[in-house]
């Protein structure tokens, strides 16, 4: 950079990416941040453009208005293709120029992960992911498109709310019927019976869980509580944390399958028990997930504050304590280069990364 302040180059402006950046914000380091597009995107929000609830501007905030109060950070938009290793330096591309090079004296890859459909990619016509507003609005305008399928089919001229529902359903319910397994979450599972709860206000994991003759349920084992009494503490708090609310409108609770019908759980880890033994992130399995971390008000979502989660570098100080945390990991025996956020904590992600394959550089993990 022509000064002897080093230059650290992050590349991805998600979660990750920016609580880098802004831990930096007093650290005597040039930033570059690197993104393939001009706006952090809240992903804990697409489903609700997903169903036309939000429209997409308003989950997303310029990275550069983030980061404004930074003067030591610079925000380029492109998309890094490559990497070398030996001489320390990224391949961007741009809108008018492709492969320029862009030396670092620490690199942070923190691109984030897209869904995986486990080698059977021909499952993504019929099994659309949500991690893009493209994706959230495809979603919408099939779900749209339906409701207008089903308006034209019946009554044009009739726009009460209950009647569209009602040949809404009317057209999706087949879909379900057909179904040959269905999948839901778990709130909460009980250890004392084996039973696991879904809560919600709709009703469609219901449909779910009793319509289908296999019912699959993928719980996290933090999900899990001692005894049926405890029950009603977290029910309480669940809901009230979320809606205000005293209860869900519904609280299904399983105990093996139905007569006829087949239950698989999956009890997903996921790296939670590793978590569990670091002082740093233990707490983070505490969380219910309410939501309420996301109830924020206007004037909060427009101050340009993404929020701080679990798992991100948001208490890194220096680069020096970097190396002390779990959020950021060697790549090999590169010590100026590290995987943050998503990227970091799934290896298959990893192994079909494009900058891993150009750099020809293996992982390594470096825990605490």
């Amino acid at each position: 950079m022509g000064d002897n302040i080093p230059h650290v180059v992050i590349v991805g402006g998600g979660f990750g990416g920016l609580a880098t950046a802004k831990a930096l914000r007093n650290a005597p380091v040039h930033v570059t941040l690197i993104d393939r597009s001009n706006h952090h995107l809240f992903q804990p929000l697409l489903y609700q453009v997903a169903t036309s609830v939000l429209a997409s501007g308003q989950i997303g905030s310029p990275i550069r208005n983030i980061l404004r109060n930074q003067r030591n950070t610079t925000t380029i938009l492109g998309e890094v293709s490559g990497l070398d290793a030996e001489k320390k330096c990224v391949f961007v591309n741009g809108a008018d120029r492709s492969g320029v090079p862009l030396p670092y004296d620490f690199l942070v890859l923190a691109t984030g992960v897209t869904h995986s459909y486990f080698g059977h990619d021909e499952f993504a016509a019929h099994a659309p992911g949500l991690k893009t507003v493209v994706d959230a609005v495809a979603v919408r305008n099939r779900i749209l498109q339906a409701f207008e399928q089903a308006e034209a089919e019946e009554d044009p001229n009739n726009d009460d709310p209950h009647f569209l529902t009602e040949a809404m359903r009317n057209n999706a319910r087949p879909r379900f019927l057909a179904a040959g397994a269905g999948m839901t979450g778990g709130n909460f599972a009980i250890a004392e019976t084996g039973t696991f709860v879904v809560c919600t206000n709709e009703g469609n994991a219901d449909i779910g869980a009793a319509v289908p003759p296999l019912h699959i349920a993928s719980i996290g084992i933090e999900k899990m509580i001692p005894r049926v009494k405890d029950m009603g503490v977290f029910l309480r708090l669940l809901t009230r944390s979320a809606l205000g609310e005293p209860a869900t409108q519904y609280a299904s609770h399983f105990t093996g399958p139905r007569k006829g019908g087949e239950l698989h759980i999956v009890l997903v880890d996921n790296g939670r028990s590793r978590r569990l033994g670091m002082a740093d992130f233990w707490h983070s399995l505490k969380c219910i997930r309410c939501s309420a971390c996301m109830n924020t008000c206007p004037v909060y979502r427009r101050s340009g504050n993404p929020p701080q989660i679990a798992g991100t570098t948001s208490g890194v100080q220096s680069l020096d304590s970097a190396l002390h945390t779990e959020a950021l990991r060697y790549i090999s025996g590169q010590s100026d280069v590290f995987l943050c956020g998503g990227r970091s904590s799934r290896r298959g992600s990893f192994e079909k990364c494009t900058i891993r394959s150009t750099s020809g550089i293996s992982r390594r993990t470096v825990l605490p």
